[in-house]
């Protein structure tokens, strides 16, 4: 059966729904540590490409009316998103520096404060001194005299 031309979405619209798939993409595979695009003709560029299609695939599903009758029933849109996200939860298990994608080679954020950040403020006379210091309230034992 054919879908009304009412029910598709526009070719602008489309290009909107992979825009913003290719984003979820880049930022997903920025959190688990990978900078940068798969080159054109790799096989992770064909990966990240059918993974780009299947995602605005399901979004512009998501823009359909479809119906469940029954208990436990999805719908296109809700199967094809289901495929997405385990595909692209699958991603981060892989090695993808061996398919040609650059790592990130920035050392994670641990927090604290390093010694060289402390030796740069301890040298710099106009960082204000703190006027408090650890134990400065600390009740000190009274000898007796």
């Amino acid at each position: 059966s054919s879908v009304p031309e009412a029910a598709q979405p526009t070719k602008s619209q489309v290009e909107k729904l992979i825009q913003w798939v290719f984003a979820d993409i880049q930022t997903h595979l920025g959190t688990v540590g990978y900078v940068g695009s798969a080159a054109s003709g790799t096989e992770l560029f064909g990966t990240l490409t059918y993974l780009n299609a299947l995602g605005a695939a399901a979004l512009a599903e998501q823009t359909r009316i479809s119906d469940t009758i029954g208990t436990g029933e999805r719908t296109r849109a809700q199967v094809l998103w289901r495929m997405y996200e385990q595909q692209l939860s699958n991603l981060a298990y892989m090695d993808l520096t061996r398919m040609g994608l650059p790592e990130d080679e920035v050392v994670p954020y641990a927090g604290g404060t390093s010694w060289a950040d402390k030796l740069q403020d301890a040298r710099n006379v106009d960082v204000v001194q703190p006027r408090f210091k650890r134990d400065m309230f600390r009740i000190r034992r009274i000898s007796p005299s």
